[in-house]
């Protein structure tokens, strides 16, 4: 099977491939938190998107979305490192009470009733290019400029 995605990337895609998979690294404390799905949903659960090919938290370049298991709202983020590396980042921030963005907010203004450790799940959505720009994942997600 051939596939162009949205940014113009020819894959060959096997059907397995097409999820994002916990990688179960030993170690790793992300690992059990990552959903094993063919698909996502956007924050408002309007649409529905296909997960185009396999990434696990070891995969950079990735757009990933968290789910809050307490309250359900839902934060997309980008990173550029592995996924892990930008989860332990978070983490870190939550900890030493530095609010860097949407998701350590609602972590640190929530201390007594959520925990990043525990009570989140993680969907890796769709991993990108270096050069792939806001507008053009804007694009690919459905939402207009």
């Amino acid at each position: 099977n051939s596939y162009t995605q949205n940014f113009g990337i020819k894959m060959n895609l096997n059907p397995e491939d097409l999820e994002c998979k916990a990688f179960k690294k030993t170690k790793c404390s992300w690992c059990n938190r990552i959903k094993t799905t063919s698909h996502f949903q956007d924050a408002d659960n309007r649409h529905t998107y296909k997960i185009l090919h396999y990434r696990n938290c070891q995969s950079s370049w990735v757009i990933y979305l968290v789910e809050c298991n307490v309250c359900k709202l839902k934060y997309v983020g980008k990173s550029e490192t592995c996924l892990n590396i930008r989860l332990n980042n978070h983490s870190s921030h939550i900890r030493i009470k530095v609010n860097s963005c949407e998701l350590t907010e609602h972590f640190l203004c929530n201390p007594t009733t959520h925990n990043l450790g525990t009570d989140i799940t993680i969907i890796l959505n769709e991993q990108i290019r270096k050069t792939t720009t806001a507008v053009e994942l804007g694009k690919h997600f459905g939402k207009k400029n």
